[in-house]
């Protein structure tokens, strides 16, 4: 009798390597490789002969990267093993399953006495199933009750009215399996594993809740993207050393949240009954009235010696505004809250912070270059002394870079599958069909509340987003209008300002003065907004009457002063036009110096920074801005389309002017009289006779009785009782003698209401300004 033995099969070290290598040092493709490729290997004895690899593993000469990966997968294969072997042993009947807990009825066919031998066996058996099977569809029942109950959906809204037509206005926090892992526990008084609570809801290719999020964005080039990078690595410096005396304060408004829909996402799967999916909305029109929400993001951020904090505030847009004089009222709410005071104050003085740095986006209610935004942190700047507002901007396209737009992405996954309707309090339209905005106002409110209920406390990194209502800005707002006024009006729209409303035309000018004398004028102005106190005795700052400190005081121990912004400059040591460097692809573009380095005045390490570069070369431009030379190239070509379309528009306006010019020079209109000499035509000139009019009371001249013949016309041009209304009567000049600086546009004027002429304030003394007043000729 022959038999057949299995050959012994070796595998050496420098051949485990080879497969190792080419299996990506993977177990599972290892174990593969193993069946194919060794000849006497199968799935019998694969199992030995991976133990004696992994025996051998160490003298093969890995590194630690390849046996990390080893490691990984390997465990994941084990895990896998054991799933298997469990399957076989159920199949070959070892171990009961759900699928054979009962008995089946071909088992009862033999049977002739089921209280006896076997029969006994299998009515036993049957009592346990039904036993086990009762007990899981008690629990099953549970939890689908408790998913049920926490599902608000758009079906439940409309077909139960669980919260429209009673005065409930919360709703329950999203399902996930940890809540109920928690209601069942609670609910049996023991201990439920995670990994029990899913296979309890027949889970598949379920994902935990990650610490981070990834965002994908389609970046612009844009030529500052390099500057303003080395920029925040330089704040990152001086700002995130220590927080003992700084507020650091990332602000965003999230995406608006669409009231009567209901946002879904792949990425962020609902808990839900497998039967009853919540049902979901997609509007194919717009409401003509506003019924979306929006949150404003404030992000504390972390520093060396402070954890991080995250805050929402939400705002509907039937009742909050979207500009600076909101934002200024939010954050004033958001530092009274009693869980944010840590921020706010010195832990060391136990006395409000006096340094605040602020990173917002470049949007038009937020970015620092705007003159209504830099009001508002220059109200904040007075109002909260602080010796220090820094406002700072991304380059455009760079703003997904700031911390806080991670906090948005967390808000964002809290409130996917939530549906909110704008009609809680009934249609926000009458009868009629008009918006009723009082009912607008109230339903937008209770939609936020029913937003915060649902998404408050949701989870962002290490720490969870406090959620607050926006807060009332109704001052805020009536101020903003005569800001506008006072920044952007008109020479008499201002005057009508300080007139009617004197006392918010005196605090503006003043927190203007402020701000024009604290401004840090050396910094670009695009993407940075720095005040600092002057500690000048004629400022009203709080901080300057106090008197300048004895100490400079700086940024952190040992570093630079708070008047010191680490302005980017290029490291001399870079090599420019290196295909060596190793931070760059082919051409190196040169670098920025590091921020250690950036501890000399901005007036220091940029003095070069203003100078006009000649395009001698791409290459030697390319080197002083610390580009590529074709993103130069390209930028170039930009620059110089700009340039011509410049000149054009500049040919058309002179174009433009000349004509104005030679239509004031006309021929007589018929019948016009000269308001001077009372005559038709010239008395002085044979030709025709050339006419003029004044811009202000509209009555034509002749030119050679107001002018002489060979003198040009201005564009605009006022006779001489006009002339002497745009005078003050009392010192005969536009500008008053004193008391005011040259070029100051904002000077106040009053007008006698009988002879109509006007008076600088200051040239008659101060005036008790009511509704009428009289000149002393007049008096």
């Amino acid at each position: 009798m022959e038999v057949e033995h299995t050959p012994k099969v070796e595998i050496k070290h420098q051949f485990s390597k080879e497969l190792l290598v080419k299996s990506q040092f993977n177990w599972f493709a290892l174990s593969e490789l193993l069946i194919t490729d060794v000849v006497g290997v199968n799935k019998n004895n694969l199992k030995k002969h991976l133990s004696g690899l992994l025996q051998n593993i160490g003298e093969l000469g890995l590194n630690e990267r390849e046996l990390y990966l080893i490691t990984q997968s390997k465990d994941a294969y084990d895990k896998q093993e054991k799933v298997n072997e469990k399957v076989m042993e159920i199949a070959e009947g070892s171990i009961l399953s759900d699928d054979n807990e009962s008995t089946q009825p071909v088992d009862w066919c033999n049977i002739t006495d089921p209280l006896c031998g076997e029969g006994k066996e299998l009515l036993a058996k049957k009592i346990k199933s039904i036993r086990r099977k009762k007990k899981r569809d008690l629990k099953r029942k549970e939890i689908e009750k408790f998913v049920e109950e926490l599902g608000v959906g758009a079906d439940a809204w409309r077909r139960t009215g669980v919260l429209t037509f009673d005065d409930n206005r919360k709703v329950n926090k999203k399902v996930t399996f940890n809540r109920i892992k928690e209601h069942v526990e609670v609910k049996y008084g023991g201990k439920f594993s995670y990994g029990s609570i899913v296979q309890l809801c027949v889970a598949r290719n379920y994902k935990g809740i990650a610490k981070i999020t990834c965002r994908r964005f389609d970046l612009k080039f844009n030529p500052d993207s390099h500057w303003s990078s080395a920029l925040y690595r330089g704040l990152n410096h001086i700002q995130y050393s220590t927080t003992t005396d700084k507020i650091i304060l990332n602000r965003d408004d999230l995406s608006v949240f669409r009231l009567d829909s209901m946002a879904t996402s792949n990425k962020c799967a609902s808990v839900c009954l497998k039967d009853k999916v919540p049902l979901a909305t997609k509007s194919d029109y717009q409401q003509k009235y506003p019924c979306t929400l929006q949150t404003t993001s404030y992000n504390f951020t972390a520093s060396h010696d402070e954890g991080e904090l995250c805050v929402g505030v939400v705002k509907g847009a039937a009742i909050h505004n979207k500009n600076a004089a909101q934002h200024a009222a939010d954050l004033k709410m958001v530092e009274s809250q009693d869980m944010l005071q840590a921020k706010f104050t010195n832990r060391v003085t136990s006395k409000p912070k006096d340094i605040e740095c602020i990173r917002v986006d470049s949007g038009g209610d937020e970015a620092p270059c705007f003159e209504e935004v830099q009001f508002w942190w220059a109200k904040r700047h007075l109002e909260r002394p602080t010796r220090v507002q820094l406002v700072t901007s991304r380059h455009s396209g760079g703003s997904n870079l700031n911390r806080v737009e991670l906090q948005n992405g967390y808000e964002v996954k809290a409130r996917t599958n939530l549906f909110i309707p704008s009609t809680l309090n009934g249609m926000n339209c009458d009868q009629s069909g008009k918006i009723d905005n009082d009912r607008l106002r109230k339903n937008t409110s209770d939609a936020i509340d029913v937003y915060i209920s649902r998404v408050d406390q949701a989870p962002c990194g290490e720490t969870v987003i406090n959620l607050f209502k926006g807060a009332d800005s109704q001052s805020y707002q009536s101020l903003s209008g005569h800001v506008r006024t006072f920044l952007n009006g008109s020479k008499k729209e201002k005057v009508a300002l300080a007139l009617e409303h004197p006392e918010e035309y005196k605090q503006i000018k003043m927190i203007w003065d402020i701000r024009n004398a604290h401004l840090n004028t050396s910094v670009p102005t695009r993407y940075i907004f720095h005040l600092v106190c002057c500690y000048q005795k004629n400022c009203l700052h709080p901080i300057c009457k106090d008197g300048k400190p004895d100490h400079n005081i700086c940024w952190y121990d040992g570093g630079p002063t708070i008047e010191t912004i680490p302005l980017p400059a290029a490291d001399p040591d870079s090599p420019f036009g290196s295909t060596t460097c190793n931070a760059c692809d082919k051409i190196c573009s040169d670098h920025y110096l590091p921020p250690e380095s950036l501890v000399k005045s901005p007036e220091e390490i940029n003095k070069n920074s203003e100078k006009i570069f000649e395009e001698k070369s791409c290459q030697e431009l390319a080197k002083k801005v610390l580009l590529k030379p074709s993103e130069v190239l390209c930028w170039l070509e930009h620059l110089r389309s700009v340039k011509e379309h410049r000149k054009e528009g500049a040919r058309k306006a002179a174009e433009t002017q000349r004509q104005k010019r030679r239509d004031k020079e006309t021929v007589r209109p018929r019948n016009q009289v000269c308001a001077k000499c009372q005559q038709e035509s010239d008395r002085e000139s044979a030709t025709a006779t050339l006419w003029i009019f004044c811009d202000e009371c509209k009555k034509m001249f002749h030119k050679s009785c107001v002018s002489d013949a060979s003198t040009d016309i201005e564009e605009i041009w006022y006779c001489n009782a006009c002339w002497q209304k745009s005078i003050c009567q009392a010192c005969f000049q536009a500008a008053p003698l004193e008391g005011t600086d040259e070029g100051d546009e904002d000077i106040p004027w009053v007008a006698c209401d009988n002879c109509q002429n006007w008076y600088h304030i200051a040239c008659v003394g101060p005036v008790n300004v009511s509704k009428k007043w009289l000149c002393t000729t007049c008096t």
